[in-house]
């Protein structure tokens, strides 16, 4: 399962490499800097089906599943117990569509914050990491080398 996910990529890799004389062609902006962004980010969670999955029988079928039993249904009681985890993969997916110019601006706001705001900061984080740990430990995924 390791070499399919490490081929997908590569093949990914290999398909933007042989796509840069069309893609030379496109004006950079946010519309197409944040596409790109967010068609690399689509790529990249589909091929970890293939990473965390056991075998290709596994991978295929979640696969599947996410194009074919989308039902709404789910959602609200999904945001309700994950209402946390759901903010911050949505904070996450808006964060693509920030420019640079607005991204180097809020990098040089944060250097210059006083260091009481940056343990507030760092207080916070490790707060919401507390808060999406789970209580079961997993094992460490390498151990299936």
């Amino acid at each position: 399962m390791f070499l399919i996910w490490g081929a997908l990529h590569g093949i990914g890799i290999a398909i933007h490499k042989a796509s840069r004389p069309f893609l030379r062609d496109i004006r950079d902006n946010w519309l197409t800097i944040s596409v790109s962004r967010f068609l690399t980010l689509c790529f990249v969670i589909l091929c970890w089906a293939f990473f965390r999955a056991p075998d290709l029988n596994s991978a295929c079928l979640l696969l599947s599943s996410i194009f074919t039993r989308m039902d709404l249904s789910y959602a609200e009681p999904f945001f309700a117990a994950r209402t946390t985890w759901c903010i911050l993969l949505a904070g996450s997916i808006l964060s693509l569509f920030i420019g640079e110019k607005l991204y180097l601006h809020a990098e040089a706001k944060f250097i210059h914050w006083p260091w009481l705001m940056k343990l507030i900061t760092l207080m916070l984080v490790v707060q919401i990491v507390i808060e999406l740990q789970t209580s079961n430990i997993q094992p460490f995924l390498y151990f299936r080398f």
